[in-house]
């Protein structure tokens, strides 16, 4: 998604959620209706941990860290830095309290 396009994306997600809660109050509780959360967190791992699984032998170290130099990689050589970030994401979605 090009920067033009998250610069519209957020104005517009911004601008209903500057005019949702109004109308929510407005309206008042109604059955039936469906409550709609969304969220997002990043994920962050211990520098030095290996990533994308086990892979052959250049990813190994020679010999098992049993000297614990590296604290959480003990087959695989330590990461060196992050590629591409790790986030998790959720939504929530309520009706009748269900």
């Amino acid at each position: 998604m090009s920067g033009r396009a998250r610069r519209a994306l957020a104005l517009l997600v911004a601008g209903a959620m500057a005019w949702g809660p109004a109308s929510a109050a407005a309206q008042g509780a109604c059955a039936g209706c469906v409550v709609a959360g969304a969220g997002r967190a990043p994920l962050t791992v211990p520098a030095g941990t290996p990533l994308a699984g086990y892979g052959g032998m250049p990813r190994r170290l020679l010999l098992p860290d049993v000297l614990d130099r590296y604290p959480h990689a003990f087959w695989l050589k330590p990461g060196r830095s992050e590629h591409d970030g790790l986030a998790a994401r959720a939504l929530v979605l309520e009706r009748d309290g269900t």
